[in-house]
């Protein structure tokens, strides 16, 4: 009800200030419905031009109940209350409402979002599933509400842990092994060389010798790290396809590399780069260390690479801004690269955001990629699709047992990563998150099939009906949430929040149940059987998109 009662409220802004002649008008909404729907202010007006609040009010009202869907006005102590015709309020709900799904207007902002970013040769583990999920329904959020969205996937494919892998390969490795399961024995490799390593620190030359060899183009290595690049994209974009998350572009860092030297000659040219114990650095100032460019040896570090990314993207991407959907332990990097940018270019100081979040927290485990502590992201995934589908075997499913777990299991996983404020850390409870009647992915699944199976059971073809017959004024409580969607979406682009769309979800959920436990959808008159199977495909549009935006699916059945 709020854009409606909003284009009133602008209406009476404008006859208060056009009738008087003044510059403000304070219009308010009632909390409660018997005292009107909203109320005119008038003691400032009367201050202003020193006249009694009754005498104003008596010219008010006879404009103010011209307007359309205005029942009547009345004077009480100072203010003009404005009640509103119940008719009025449920047809224009109603043509609000049918407006929330549709594609928005376009936007001339382009939005670069960089998430997910996995390492290649390093499992896909479930410490990569919150930059992956954040990010995409970030994306989704201003995808939908009309901006130029380019989705991209920062692969860490460079860098000296390659040189680690290229020798325990060359020692320890058969490629015939390798292929049959590559990431895991690519992880079985990664922890055999550190664990040697200990024994042998001579290894770290040889992996730092095998990455320079790397960077010089060496022609053998080359081919080996781009077929380990090849084999662990095809691995994680299979758990992609399951998480329903697609990227526009996947730039890893090596597509930067090449770019990094006249970035550096960029940051001299400006005079920002300085020598500080033989490293080359950009001084940020007493509250926040030097950003370090290169080491003593001319090495060049991560941060000159992500400075070139930077530039790249808004220079050559023309971004009109930049979200970095990495984990809050990279703040005072980020807080470096963005502050190095804006003495480079300060024009570019507003471009950059980093969207930081949480970590998962689990009982008595602790990730180390190093000792093989690795939970893996689709080892969790199989296991919810197998709880969702112990909690369904006694339920007829028939042949889509399958399908509907996966739905079902994967959404729990999903909604459960962003079902609260993204820094906040979250916790991970089967039980909880596997819920049918607590705040979930499978609540809000089955509420939406709940809506399917009446429809299908109605047998009746809504499709053709042009218009609503009887806007009734029980779905007024329902359709007061469902004009909010477009708005909850454009707060949690605002904020940044995918949780603001999982707690409308919720609502939208509570606002049908409540309505069907109270009143039958098939009635014996076909006209209001018709009425009730538009409203509540109303909501279940709604629901559907909104969780298309999650990257969630629903079943037909549960």
């Amino acid at each position: 009800m709020e854009f409606v009662m909003n284009i009133i409220i602008e209406k009476l802004e404008n006859i208060v200030k056009d009738t008087f002649d003044v510059k403000h008008a304070i219009v308010k909404k009632q909390k409660d419905r018997s005292f009107g729907d909203l109320s005119v202010i008038l003691f400032p007006v009367s201050k202003q031009l020193g006249k009694n609040v009754k005498e104003l009010s008596d010219t008010l009202i006879p404009i103010v109940e011209k307007i359309e869907g205005v029942d009547k006005a009345q004077f009480v102590k100072g203010y003009v209350n404005v009640f509103i015709k119940d008719d009025y309020l449920l047809s224009s709900l109603w043509n609000t409402c049918q407006d929330q799904t549709c594609e928005k207007q376009s936007k001339d902002k382009r939005i670069v979002i960089d998430y997910s970013s996995p390492n290649i040769a390093k499992p896909f583990s479930i410490g990569h599933l919150r930059s992956t999920i954040i990010g995409n329904i970030i994306a989704n959020i201003h995808d939908f509400l009309g901006y130029d969205v380019v989705r991209v996937n920062h692969l860490g494919d460079w860098g000296t842990q390659f040189g680690k892998v290229l020798v325990a390969i060359e020692k320890w490795g058969d490629w015939k092994v390798i292929e049959q399961q590559p990431v895991r024995r690519l992880l079985d490799l990664y922890v055999k060389f550190h664990d040697e390593a200990e024994k042998d620190p001579s290894l770290e030359d040889k992996a730092r010798e095998k990455f320079a060899r790397l960077e010089e183009g060496d022609s053998e290595l080359i081919e080996i790290w781009k077929k380990l690049v090849d084999i662990s994209v095809e691995n994680i974009k299979r758990v992609y396809e399951r998480l329903n998350v697609h990227f526009d572009k996947y730039l890893g860092e090596s597509f930067y590399e090449p770019m990094m030297e006249n970035a550096m000659k960029r940051l001299e040219k400006k005079g920002l780069v300085v020598e500080s114990q033989g490293a080359q650095v950009v001084d940020l100032g007493e509250k926040i260390p030097p950003c370090i460019l290169k080491k003593q040896d001319g090495s060049s570090l991560y941060a000159l690479r992500d400075i070139a990314a930077l530039l790249y993207r808004i220079e050559e991407m023309k971004a009109d801004s930049i979200f970095y959907v990495v984990g809050s332990e990279q703040s005072l990097h980020f807080k470096q690269l963005f502050q190095v940018i804006e003495k480079l270019e300060k024009k570019y100081k507003e471009v950059p955001e980093h969207l930081g979040f949480g970590l998962y927290r689990f009982k008595d485990i602790k990730m180390s990629t190093r000792k093989g502590h690795v939970i893996f992201l689709e080892d969790v995934l199989n296991d919810s699709v197998d709880k969702a589908k112990e909690i369904m075997k006694d339920r007829d499913m028939g042949d889509n047992i399958d399908d509907i777990a996966e739905m079902i299991g994967i959404g729990a996983v999903i909604f459960n990563d962003i079902s609260s404020d993204r820094i906040k850390d979250v916790d991970f409870d089967w039980e909880r998150i596997l819920d049918f009647n607590g705040e979930t992915s499978p609540y809000i699944q089955y509420t939406a099939v709940r809506i399917k199976s009446a429809i299908r059971k109605a047998n009746i073809d809504i499709s053709k009906i042009d218009s609503i017959p009887f806007i009734k004024e029980e779905y007024l409580e329902a359709l007061k949430v469902c004009e909010k969607f477009t708005a909850s979406l454009e707060r949690a682009a605002e904020k940044r929040q995918p949780y603001i769309l999982a707690n409308y979800l919720i609502e939208i959920c509570g606002a049908f149940n409540n309505f069907y436990n109270k009143h039958k959808i098939i009635q014996d008159d076909e006209k209001n059987t018709v009425s009730n199977l538009m409203f509540i495909k109303l909501i279940l549009d709604i629901i559907e998109k909104g969780m298309s935006i999650l990257g969630i699916r629903i079943p037909e059945k549960m």
